[in-house]
């Protein structure tokens, strides 16, 4: 199940620049299904909610990617798989 949900995320989302005040705080996944869009944060949270749906604990990731001419912030989900532990 989790492998699916990584690949519906992948495969069904395009990734871009969203503009956040476009999104209700109450229902950023709802945003995210209903637009087809996404980018590291939002897609990140879906995949985090399909998981935690399934029973999957998921949490997100944030970070920051250091590139010299144009650094900014990073999201990933890690997933709990009991035969491996915490993973991306």
């Amino acid at each position: 199940a989790v492998r699916a949900f990584w690949t519906y995320v992948m495969e069904a989302l395009k990734c871009g620049a969203i503009h956040y005040d476009q999104i209700s705080p109450d229902a950023p996944c709802d945003w995210v299904l209903d637009a087809g869009w996404c980018d590291c944060q939002l897609g990140a949270s879906l995949f985090i909610a399909l998981c935690r749906a399934w029973g999957a604990p998921a949490r997100l990731i944030g970070g920051h990617l250091l590139y010299r001419k144009a650094p900014t912030n990073h999201y990933l989900a890690e997933v709990w798989l009991e035969d491996r532990g915490w993973g991306p």
